[in-house]
């Protein structure tokens, strides 16, 4: 079977974007760019941090709303708990607010992959 060059290139271009590391950091979300949060706010925001701590340890809870695969888009008192362990861990004032420090480290650990990204 005679291979199309072109058709070579294409899959050739196509597997380096699929898996180059830039690809992957693509599907995780710029936490820099989310608001702060604390307990009692509600945004799908919330809900990408839920992913984060639990894809890497801190959970939520282990059953129910805020268990694995049931993230919620609601900040209440196990967010501000598993958030608070993720902050201790790192070297953040573990207060369980969601502010600039918690997102900065959170990027850098990705970016140097100490963590799970999620999508």
């Amino acid at each position: 079977m005679k291979i199309n060059n072109t058709h070579y290139k294409r899959v050739t271009v196509i597997a380096s974007l699929i898996f180059s590391p830039l690809a992957f950091a693509a599907t995780s979300p710029n936490f820099l760019t989310f608001p702060d949060l604390q307990v009692g706010k509600t945004s799908t925001y919330v809900k990408e941090l839920q992913k984060m701590l639990n894809s890497n340890g801190f959970i939520i809870t282990s059953q129910g709303v805020g268990s694995v695969g049931n993230e919620s888009n609601y900040f209440g008192t196990l967010t501000q708990k598993a958030l608070s362990a993720f902050q201790s861990k790192y070297g953040i004032p573990a207060t369980g607010y969601f502010g600039t420090k918690t997102k900065t480290k959170i990027v850098d650990l990705f970016n140097t992959k100490k963590i799970n990204q999620v999508s």
